[in-house]
């Protein structure tokens, strides 16, 4: 089998590159339909126009309904065929960017993603995650090209809000776990090739800069100016994780964040904050080392991001509510089959029971240090 690597053809991030989009659009089409989220596109409009005036571009918005759907796809399709634009542009979280790509893709359109978060790597993909109208996961679609163009602009995601961005670091230790687990296995990625040298370099790298500048970059989202710190966060939050998401592969920690969203207090949270907690699962199906152990749980610790069942507003879910979680997180629609051995839904049950106790001793432990510091 062939070793493949798939990337956007142009990544351009940096402080006001909003006000760039329509030299980026202009080598795609003239005319652009925006799809993105009401508040999204109430919030983005004006510097779209700004970007866009005296350009000759013709832009149309086309609201996405919040969830990435199989009829959102088909009723913005339809839009999109019938109004014959050049180019799809998503503007967004992972929702509508995910609907946007399958909008592309069905009407065999070039895409522009836009991220406004850095939640997740979703701009840099070439799979949207498929749920129904309630969020509840249903399938992860493979499409066969990736977005022509990203355009991050980082002044304006240092002005979002913080929890997105330590989602996305949750999200980027996952896609990280996943391309790990996939070299080990050697299974195909979601693409159906083997994953190559540079996508797990890619995967490191951005594991490594989590670890190394995630709470200097929430330092600067504070005061919502992009410093270096943040540039490099929002890089491997937003271009490593959806280059590991898409060439290294899912396993566990995903496969449990998926599985989650059948339990309707889950969500309520990001996915990446989902995926966290999956992380923290999938180490102790592998009995990882306590340094790595530590290296991870120190990070959601200092961010914030969920470590037990209680975090993701669970502590009170039933046995059975949990044991539907594992089961479908074991599923064919899921990827535990990529684990480089096998996984039942029962070692799922009781590796959750015992990542949330582990979560728990670790903040109790923090809470003690934070305690002894101040005295």
């Amino acid at each position: 089998m062939a070793r493949t690597l798939g990337a956007p053809d142009l990544y351009v991030q940096g402080p006001g590159e909003m006000g760039g989009l329509a030299d980026h659009i202009l080598r795609l089409g003239a005319t652009v339909l925006v799809v993105a989220e009401e508040q999204t596109a109430g919030v983005i409009r004006g510097s779209l126009e700004r970007a866009f005036s005296g350009s000759g571009s013709a832009i149309e918005y086309e609201q996405v309904s919040g969830m990435c759907t199989e009829l959102e796809i088909e009723r913005l399709g339809a839009i999109a065929n019938a109004c014959h634009y050049d180019v799809i542009l998503g503007a967004g979280g992972g929702r509508a960017l995910d609907t946007a790509r399958a909008v592309a893709a069905d009407c065999h359109l070039p895409l522009m993603t836009v991220p406004t978060t850095a939640a997740s790597g979703a701009a840099c993909s070439s799979v949207s995650v498929i749920t129904d109208k309630n969020g509840r996961f249903r399938e992860v679609r493979e499409y066969a090209v990736h977005p022509a163009t990203v355009v991050v602009d980082s002044t304006f995601i240092a002005k979002e809000s913080l929890r997105s961005l330590v989602a996305g670091m949750g999200n980027m230790i996952a896609a990280w776990l996943g391309a790990r687990s996939h070299q080990q296995s050697d299974v195909p990625n979601l693409m159906g090739g083997k994953g190559m040298l540079s996508s797990r370099a890619l995967a490191q790298l951005g594991y490594d800069t989590v670890l190394s500048d995630g709470v200097r970059s929430l330092v600067s989202a504070q005061n919502g100016m992009p410093t270096p710190a943040f540039e490099h966060v929002l890089e491997a939050n937003i271009f490593c994780s959806g280059i590991a998401f898409d060439n290294g592969g899912m396993t566990a920690a995903g496969s449990i964040a998926n599985a989650l969203t059948l339990l309707p207090k889950a969500r309520r949270f990001y996915s990446g904050e989902l995926a966290a907690f999956g992380s923290i699962v999938q180490l102790i199906l592998e009995d990882a080392p306590r340094s790595e152990m530590d290296d991870i749980m120190n990070l959601f610790l200092s961010t914030g991001l969920p470590m037990t069942l209680d975090d993701l507003g669970l502590g009170d879910a039933s046995r059975a509510s949990l044991e539907k979680v594992a089961t479908a997180a074991c599923s064919p629609d899921n990827f535990m089959s990529a684990m480089p051995f096998d996984v039942s839904p029962d070692d799922v049950l009781g590796c959750m029971l015992a990542a949330s106790v582990t979560g728990h001793l670790y903040q109790e432990e923090g809470h003690a240090e934070h305690e002894r510091a101040g005295d």
